[in-house]
């Protein structure tokens, strides 16, 4: 009904690669199923669980930081999401694309 970031065109999910086109290996995403509707303390144990190999959170850092430095932030439980704007921005300044 209110939309995510995705449908206000705010958002994307993405992934790292290199100059050849080969993807960086970064682990797979969070299933969405074990964070819905969690308490913080319990997505907080969840995500401390996953298992990334060094190589993998390398890669997923570099990526945060090319985000990062390009303007875009992401969210904690989603490595791979990345917005451009706050959710009271978004929702005050765009409409949702259809």
């Amino acid at each position: 009904k209110r939309g995510s970031m995705h449908n206000y065109g705010a958002a994307v999910d993405i992934t790292i690669i290199e100059e050849n086109g080969n993807e960086l290996a970064v682990g797979e995403p969070t299933p969405q199923f074990k964070i819905v509707d969690k308490k913080p303390e319990e997505l907080k144990r969840l995500l401390d669980n996953i298992k990334v190999s060094k190589q993998q959170a390398s890669n997923r850092a570099l990526l945060k930081a090319a985000m990062e430095s390009a303007g875009y932030f992401g969210l904690s439980h989603e490595w791979w999401h990345f917005r451009a704007f706050s959710k009271e921005h978004v929702r005050k300044t765009y409409k949702i694309i259809e």
